[in-house]
């Protein structure tokens, strides 16, 4: 793993994190195994699904989900090895494309912004009037950040059945103009968060759902934007 920053000014950096599959394949391979052996597939036993199947219908959703973890972990170290005193939380940068392929991994490269706190000096003295704000936290809000702490460092887990605040995986392919699969065309598997699906009609169709069950949905109604799509 290699992390550089350059300065942009005096109050923004950029962090590039460059990572290989040294960086990545032992937490990666450890996702597959730990994945094989809760999923059930139909004509399988228990946790002897081919990994060649497991790797296609789930390896690119868990690398995202690994690499992101050692992203995370390494761009907190970093700031603190280097006691940078750092504005908010560092953010991909919307100008740079990342390298690698997620489908055959192999290098990457990452590039975030990142808003540097000013340094400035202030004086106090004996008759130095403060006022100290008083914030009240409710219960509830205490109750809805820890939820979201939860879900966000949680382990992933198979579900018998589909619920609101599941994520599905779909396999997404393309149809010639008389509906039936296109030969050579464009086929990807990626996972769908149910909570931040906004038609309702279709979220329905995908709540309830056991495995082996299928559904077909315009990709469209399951991405936030035609960007999304990618």
């Amino acid at each position: 793993m290699d992390i550089t920053k350059q300065d942009i000014g005096e109050l923004n950096a950029l962090v590039t994190i460059k990572l290989n599959p040294s960086d990545y394949e032992n937490q990666y391979n450890k996702a597959l195994r730990d994945t094989r052996k809760k999923i059930n597939l139909p004509g399988f036993r228990p946790g002897q699904v081919p990994m060649g199947i497991v790797t296609k219908k789930y390896g690119k959703s868990l690398l995202v989900e690994e690499i992101n973890k050692l992203l995370e972990g390494s761009m907190r170290d970093f700031i603190k090895e280097n006691k940078m005193e750092v504005l908010g939380s560092p953010l991909p940068s919307a100008d740079e494309k990342i390298p690698g392929n997620w489908e055959n991994p192999n290098d990457f490269e990452f590039v975030f912004e990142m808003g540097l706190a000013p340094k400035f000096d202030v004086s106090f003295d004996k008759n130095t009037k403060l006022t100290y704000p008083v914030v009240k936290i409710e219960d509830k809000l205490i109750d809805e950040e820890i939820l979201a702490l939860q879900r966000r460092h949680g382990t992933l887990v198979n579900a018998t059945r589909s619920s609101e605040k599941d994520m599905v995986i779909g396999e997404f392919v393309e149809l010639d103009e008389a509906g039936n699969e296109k030969e050579n065309g464009i086929k990807n598997t990626s996972t769908i968060s149910l909570e931040f699906l906004k038609d309702q009609e279709v979220l329905g169709s995908l709540i309830g759902l056991e495995v082996g069950n299928k559904v077909e949905v315009d990709p469209h109604k399951v991405s936030q934007s035609h960007d999304d799509l990618g």
